[in-house]
């Protein structure tokens, strides 16, 4: 998996400057969807949070002025480097 691109940061929910740590001290922040946390395999660019990450009901919400281009090519992008 590749660390690094993640449409967290363009998602209206994000709390910047607020980490959560998991047990192994990866620190993902935290967003409105996940409190204690951001879930790694969506933090790190594996899972497109517009979709349904097990029970949670929030999904990926954009900030304004982040139009659904910019975040299909971070996406894309995201996908890429998990292949490689």
């Amino acid at each position: 998996m590749t660390i690094g691109l993640t449409i967290c940061l363009s998602c209206d929910r994000f709390e910047p400057g607020r980490p959560a740590e998991d047990p192994d001290g990866f620190s993902t922040g935290r967003c409105e969807a996940f409190p204690t946390g951001i879930p790694v395999a969506i933090f790190a660019g594996g899972f497109d949070h517009r979709s349904a990450y097990g029970d949670e009901t929030l999904l990926f919400k954009p900030r304004r002025g982040v139009s659904k281009t910019q975040i299909d090519e971070t996406v894309r992008l995201a996908e890429s480097l998990d292949d490689e």
